[in-house]
């Protein structure tokens, strides 16, 4: 086993109580920012060679064009509008877990069965890793089996 996919499985099976989060490519000065909810966050390379130099301690890059899947993901998390449907809905069908759709456009947040909508995408407000924590407790909290 190479050396990039040993560390993604023993950050994820550590025994701290983060999440495991997969992410889907999006807004990367976004991404760090949510990393500093301390949780896990696994990022999917779907370009050839996308990946940032600057991870943070928390933040995996899945090697091109591959989800790990030789671990569990607590949730998934996905911007309105950055996929095609058929590369979503294959990988989501791979890991299986709910999923939170970033959609600034949708007036109001909400937690469903195995969906969440979260509207707050500004970054610069002194609030947003707060407040994506607990959007993110919360969701797992309601979706947990």
């Amino acid at each position: 086993m190479n050396n990039e996919l040993s560390d993604i499985i023993l950050k994820a099976n550590s025994s701290e109580t983060k999440l495991n989060i997969l992410v889907f490519p999006q807004d990367w000065a976004m991404e760090k920012e949510m990393a500093k909810t301390g949780h896990n966050f696994y990022r999917l390379q779907l370009k050839e060679g996308d990946v940032p130099n600057d991870l943070p301690e928390n933040y995996c890059v899945m090697p091109f064009s591959q989800v790990v899947t030789i671990f569990h993901y607590d949730i998934a998390i996905v911007r309105n509008n950055t996929v095609e449907q058929e590369a979503f809905n294959q990988i989501m069908s791979t890991v299986r877990k709910p999923f939170i759709i970033i959609d600034e456009n949708n007036p109001q947040n909400t937690i469903a069965k195995n969906t969440g909508t979260y509207n707050n995408v500004n970054y610069n407000e002194d609030n947003f890793v707060e407040n994506w924590n607990k959007f993110i407790q919360d969701f797992y909290e309601a979706n947990r089996v």
